[in-house]
């Protein structure tokens, strides 16, 4: 399966009008910090709404066939 282009780990927070690493030239951030109780609602099969900027919604969900061998 090919990686998903538009999902980076990244090691610290940068600047998006500084700098155009990892997707390119972009004109906004927003941080968003998951808490225990978030990751536990991601492997309970739950999605994530996230209001980005006050005008966007993005929805995280967690693919659970990540890592799982596959069988015959």
């Amino acid at each position: 399966m090919k990686p998903d282009t538009r999902v980076a780990i990244v090691t610290v927070s940068y600047d998006v009008e500084e700098t155009d690493l990892p997707f390119g030239k972009r004109w906004g951030q927003q941080r968003i910090t998951l808490t225990a109780e978030h990751l536990e609602a991601l492997r309970t099969g739950q999605l994530l709404a996230l209001d980005v900027l006050d005008e966007y919604v993005v929805l995280v969900g967690l693919d659970k066939s990540e890592g799982r061998e596959k069988r015959p």
